[in-house]
């Protein structure tokens, strides 16, 4: 009894110091993005359309970025971009190049904000499945992973996704499957849709979300209506049947939500069309095979910084499917996400590295965890829980140190180099080459470029992607990358033999770049000379 009231009386501080876990956990990840944050970008150039939809947005002219996109698309050798990404990464983006321009770290803040609410919402998500020490284990594998801090550091939509996306199925489980509520029936399935809504408007295949509503709610049906079958004259009342019955496991206001806000974005910013469709044509088995073994290895890159990381990785799997197995009728809203993301990725042809995965990633860990953790289970022994506890903590914490130790040496080596990218459209060879083509090349010019929307973002100048000999002729200037590697531009051996025929005309070379004109009868559209063709 006194034990009670000492509890009792002490309420107020154990629930404060409930929440120093939280917000340690949020101060570390929000030092360590902060301090891997770097003043440039790589070359990938999704980053560039997403800033150019955003400037887009500030400027009130996104027809105007559809137009020049569309012809960047069409024109290039390899058209399989769409005109437009969806608009809610630029939007998020919009507010801060409005104050601070193509300030790249500001821009970034909008990864850091997301990041910090993601782990705030796995916090929050795990109390339901894992005891507090397991919640701590949980949420700290992601809040000091290399790999999702490193993420940050790019300006895609993949971390406000991830932010979106987990709040979306938390919110199926909290709202759907436990039928909880948070506000109020009718609000919480509002907040519901909206949540679906916006997640769509940031990535497209946020459309599994809603898929995942319809089939946990058909789901949902099945299972009551089999536990009142075996309920039976037990039962207190009749279940209900026809349309209450209806309305109770088909909740519509989320479709009402959905719907509505998606219709309202849509028709005020323009669609650019998608080229998805098309994009999902050029599958074929034998790329559906190969995706396979490569999803399956993939998720191991979660624990690269780890020794063996793979094998690490190998060790989680028999975990998981143990923890799926044990809340499957808890959380089959979960799974069914799992396996429309795996599903679509399978069918995709392009790879894209861990961070496709990312959305399903904090659920693989919380079936890992929830096999090891068993907050609900009490033993006799207080030993035998102790010593329970003891093996399944001490390779996480393995884990977290080497996690740590990777995250720590990234951030010594940026503010080492004072935030400078090692390579992209930002170090100093690039620079050089962009001012050069911003001063001496027409305004009205085409540049052929193997990123082309980094070049129109920094230059101002229409840019396409060409890899073939007869196709030059749709631009004016060529801008050549002497790394070489890459496959989104003329091979060394085809440059050298068009150069030969004296229609290019070197003006510009530095280390990593050469510039060239097209003279002659590039101009008319027509191919190097009649022997290249």
């Amino acid at each position: 009894m006194l034990a009670g009231r000492l509890i009792r009386g002490h309420a107020p501080t154990l629930r404060l110091l409930a929440r120093v876990p939280l917000a340690v956990l949020l101060g570390l990840a929000g030092f360590s993005i902060w301090g891997g944050v770097t003043r440039g970008h790589n070359w990938g150039d999704d980053f560039a359309q997403y800033i150019m939809q955003a400037k887009s947005i500030v400027e009130g002219r996104p027809q105007a970025f559809i137009d020049a996109n569309r012809f960047t698309v069409e024109q290039s050798s390899m058209p399989d971009t769409p005109v437009a990404y969806p608009w809610g990464f630029p939007l998020l983006l919009a507010p801060l190049y409005a104050a601070f321009g193509l300030e790249l770290v500001a821009l970034k803040a909008v990864n850091l904000v997301c990041f910090l609410l993601f782990i705030a919402v796995l916090w929050v998500s795990f109390h339901k499945h894992h005891s507090p020490l397991g919640r701590v284990a949980g949420v700290s594998l992601f809040a000091v992973n290399p790999r999702m801090l490193r993420a940050n550091d790019d300006i895609l939509s993949d971390i406000p996704f991830l932010l979106l996306s987990t709040v979306c199925v938390v919110l199926i489980g909290f709202v759907i499957v436990d039928r909880r509520r948070l506000i109020s029936t009718t609000w919480d399935q509002l907040l519901l849709g909206a949540a679906l809504a916006s997640a769509f408007l940031v990535r497209s295949n946020g459309i599994l979300l809603l898929v995942t509503l319809v089939i946990s709610q058909a789901v949902g049906a099945i299972l009551r209506a089999s536990s009142h079958r075996a309920a039976g004259a037990a039962t207190p009342r009749p279940p209900r049947t026809g349309y209450a019955a209806l309305r109770s496991d088909f909740a519509l206001l989320p479709y009402v939500s959905f719907a509505l806000i998606t219709l309202a974005w849509t028709t005020i910013l323009p669609d650019g069309g998608s080229s998805y469709v098309d994009h999902l044509r050029r599958v074929r088995l034998a790329d559906i095979l190969r995706h396979v073994h490569y999803y399956v290895d993939l998720p191991s890159a979660f624990f690269d910084s780890v020794p063996h990381h793979q094998i690490v990785y190998g060790a989680t799997i028999p975990l998981a499917l143990t923890g799926a197995s044990r809340r499957m009728r808890s959380d089959y809203h979960i799974l069914v996400y799992i396996t429309l993301t795996v599903g679509l990725y399978l069918i995709w042809p392009d790879t894209e590295g861990l961070r496709f995965l990312f959305p399903i990633l904090p659920f693989y860990v919380s079936f890992v965890l929830g096999s090891l953790d068993h907050p609900g289970e009490r033993f006799t022994s207080t030993a035998k829980a102790r010593w329970r506890k003891a093996i399944w903590i001490v390779p996480v914490v393995i884990v977290l140190v080497y996690f740590v130790r990777a995250s720590t040496r990234n951030i010594v080596d940026n503010l080492s180099r004072n935030r400078a990218s090692l390579s992209g459209p930002f170090v100093n060879t690039s620079q050089e080459m962009l001012a050069f083509i911003t001063a001496h090349t027409p305004v009205d010019s085409t540049i052929i470029f193997f990123k082309p929307r980094a070049m129109r973002l920094l230059t101002g100048r229409r840019s396409i992607l060409i890899t073939r000999v007869d196709q030059l002729g749709r631009g004016d200037h060529l801008c050549y990358y002497r790394d070489g590697s890459s496959d989104l531009q003329l091979t060394r051996s085809d440059l050298d033999r068009v150069v030969a025929t004296g229609n290019f005309q070197l003006i510009y070379a530095n280390e990593d770049f050469e510039v060239y004109r097209l003279t002659g009868s590039r101009r008319e559209g027509q191919g190097v000379a009649d022997g290249e063709k």
